[in-house]
């Protein structure tokens, strides 16, 4: 997950073989503003927006 400016503010790697996945994590840290999340899996990425306020 990157900030409004590309900084990288968390990232993980998980291993997961079914096909729904939860997986809370702890934001808490990060200032109000905009994020761009990005999710790989099986070969295909998908990019979200994420605003805390």
């Amino acid at each position: 997950m990157n900030d409004i400016l590309g900084k990288e503010v968390y990232q993980t790697t998980l291993q997961n073989d079914n096909p729904v996945f939860n997986k809370n994590i702890d934001l808490n840290h990060l200032e109000k503003g905009l994020y761009i999340v990005l999710l790989e899996f099986e070969g295909k990425s998908h990019t979200k927006k994420l605003i805390i306020e």
